[in-house]
């Protein structure tokens, strides 16, 4: 149980790194007027996800996988993360009357649930 509580502290901290980009590209985008928010939370996500993926990779679970494995099962998750927080994104965007950035709150618990759960138990495993 010490394993997992301290791989998960790993990839809260790498997993916070990954989401402060994610925000900064999503505000920068969305201040400066060039795209929409579902579109510029999209694309935060995308460049986040290679921060995270080296990070991840050295720091949370240490992987001994070569990077070829781990770069395929990596991008399998984020692309199906990346669906969940489109979705969830466009669904509270369309519910909630709030900042864009608040949106993206409850948006990225949903993702860090599967993110975590799928980096555990397939993507970094030998």
């Amino acid at each position: 149980m010490h394993m997992l509580s301290n791989k998960f502290s790993k990839f809260i901290l790498v997993g916070g790194t990954a989401t402060l980009t994610q925000f900064l590209v999503l505000f920068f985008l969305v201040e400066a007027g060039i795209t929409t928010p579902v579109y510029a939370s999209a694309t935060g996500f995308a460049i986040s996800s290679v921060l995270n993926y080296y990070m991840s990779y050295r720091f949370t679970f240490s992987a001994t996988i070569p990077h070829r494995t781990a770069l395929i099962r990596f991008y399998l998750m984020v692309g199906a993360g990346l669906i969940i927080n489109t979705l969830s994104y466009k669904i509270f965007m369309i519910t909630l009357s709030v900042h864009p950035l608040i949106v993206q709150i409850p948006t990225t618990l949903i993702v860090l649930v599967w993110n975590f759960s799928v980096s555990y138990l397939w993507t970094f495993k030998s």
